[in-house]
């Protein structure tokens, strides 16, 4: 069965579907910019450090050890991390 397509006149795409994340600029300098990331679970400032969690490098370390490195997200491929969950 084909439904009709979506009219966006009756249709309030946002408050049925929230957005997973919203960026916002909060001043720039030059060719820098500072910002928040706002995710459903965390806010991050940026610039940050974001460590990827492929081939194993940040896998191995426990929470307390990513906190005191300051790390607020960790960047995972799940194809590799699926590759060698250890």
């Amino acid at each position: 069965m084909l439904l009709p397509p979506l009219s966006f006149d009756r249709f309030n795409f946002h408050s049925t579907f929230p957005m997973a994340l919203r960026f916002e600029v909060l001043g720039r300098f030059n060719r820098a910019r500072a910002a928040q990331l706002t995710l459903p679970h965390f806010v991050c400032q940026t610039p940050l450090f974001m460590p990827a969690g492929a081939q194993g490098t940040i896998k191995r370390l426990a929470t307390d050890q990513l906190e005191e490195i300051g790390c607020q997200i960790i960047l995972g491929n799940t194809y590799h991390l699926a590759l060698r969950p250890y």
